[in-house]
């Protein structure tokens, strides 16, 4: 099957477009994470303008998929930042760069169930070869250590396994 040169155009257009907002998140998150280890309140501010740019081009392209019915592509733009502050949580905790208070510790655990629940409840929607979807089970498999949460890791991270070997 042929495309005709048009919806060639479109869907490389499209793809392309997916790939540059995917490369402006990322690099928005290496801003972050470079800035996050000076201390100068010129890195903090770079930062935070950083993360705000992003945020905002992320809220505005779920705004615009929601417009247009396409809730799939909603959903997995709204879950991007979700999945980057998993493992960015876990990595910092990981590196000893912050020392979570047992508050803290409670809301990341419960965070990363919801998520757990969520992405099980939504599980034909990850494409486990996506740098976002990998990260966000890296900081799930980092925070929850209890036996019910890692079979439920292990449940979705099968499933994703065999889905991902019966594609071309």
């Amino acid at each position: 099957m042929q495309l005709k040169p048009q919806k060639f155009k479109a869907s490389v257009r499209h793809h392309l477009h997916e790939m540059k907002s995917s490369m402006i998140y990322f690099a928005g998150l290496a801003v972050v994470l470079v800035s996050g280890s000076c201390s100068t309140e010129k890195a903090v501010d770079q930062q935070g303008y950083a993360s705000s740019l992003v945020e905002a081009d992320i809220n505005v392209k779920i705004l615009a998929a929601l417009d247009s019915g396409d809730v799939s592509k909603a959903r997995k733009m709204a879950v991007l930042p979700v999945f980057l502050d998993l493992d960015y949580l876990q990595f910092c905790t990981t590196r000893g760069i912050v020392s979570p208070t047992p508050e803290q510790t409670r809301e990341s655990v419960k965070l990363a169930r919801e998520t757990l629940d969520y992405m099980l409840h939504h599980r034909d929607d990850w494409d486990s070869r996506r740098l976002d979807v990998q990260a966000g089970i890296r900081g799930i498999q980092k925070i929850l250590t209890e036996p019910e949460d890692v079979t439920k890791l292990k449940e979705l991270s099968d499933f994703l396994a065999t889905r991902q070997s019966g594609r071309p």
